[in-house]
């Protein structure tokens, strides 16, 4: 059990964590190299062909950077996903059409509408008893937290699997940071080599490069904060359902010990 523990943390780690720090160190680098590498003679590859010769032959300085990308995603991963949430309605609300997606973008997290949809559902074909949820959303924010509690105590393979579904939504929100992060490196790479307008040499090197990662970047941003809602939806609804299966298994075995202990009475 604590290996599979370990092992769950590990992908979720990985994933939230290494890819977006490892994106960042990545516009790092490039922004290092458009600042400090004016020469023409060498192509953009084999610039970065010489940065990763030097890391390969010097451990130290590759340890180093690797703990530079993960503290890096660290600081991402301690952003509230809630800030990308927000952004991700400001910018896509109007062009969502399907009304169930409307709903996650219109209601905040934990999103109560699809909670009380997916309840209204269940107790039609009777395969759930009904539980209160809260209106305030601080308050149902609070009580999410406690079904995820529940469910670790009580179904710690569950809980694994929303944690991989939790470290895929922070990967998303990661990656949108990480996107923002080469947004902001390409336009100060383009103000740097502003200075150089008339200098056609510098341009054909690096202009075409930032442009592709300024496009990349803007991609990967709206890419993510876009889908973001929907990995965050199916991380709600795991929960939910979970929870409510587990309290229906604890009323059937109060029933079930209620009835032997009447059948012993008797």
């Amino acid at each position: 059990m604590v290996a599979q523990e370990m092992l769950s943390r590990v992908k979720t780690d990985f994933f939230a964590i290494l890819i977006p720090g490892s994106f960042i160190m990545g516009v790092i680098v490039s922004v290092v190299l458009v600042f400090t590498q004016y020469d023409t003679e060498l192509c953009i590859m084999e610039r970065f062909n010489s940065f990763f010769e030097t890391l390969k032959g010097n451990w130290v300085l590759s340890f180093i950077v690797f703990i530079m990308i993960f503290l890096v995603g660290n600081l991402l991963h301690s952003i509230r996903v809630n800030k990308v949430d927000r952004i991700a309605n400001f910018f896509f609300n109007g062009l969502i059409k399907e009304p169930r997606d409307k709903a996650h973008f219109e209601n905040p997290f934990p999103y109560r509408a699809m909670l009380e949809e997916i309840k209204t559902g269940l107790l039609k074909v009777k395969l759930i008893e009904d539980i209160p949820l809260p209106e305030d959303r601080d308050t149902l924010h609070d009580v999410f937290i406690y079904w995820k509690t529940v469910i670790r105590m009580d179904s710690p393979g569950s809980f694994h699997h929303i944690q991989d579904l939790e470290g895929r939504v922070r990967m998303f929100a990661g990656m949108f940071w990480a996107g923002v992060v080469g947004i902001l490196g390409s336009i100060g790479s383009i103000v740097t080599l502003s200075s150089f307008i008339f200098n056609e040499a510098a341009w054909s090197v690096w202009g075409g490069y930032i442009l592709f990662m300024f496009i990349i970047s803007v991609i990967i941003s709206a890419a993510f904060s876009l889908s973001l809602k929907h990995a965050r939806s199916e991380e709600v609804k795991a929960v939910f359902l979970t929870y409510l299966y587990l309290q229906k298994k604890m009323r059937e075995e109060k029933r079930e010990k209620g009835k032997e202990k009447g059948s012993v009475l008797g």
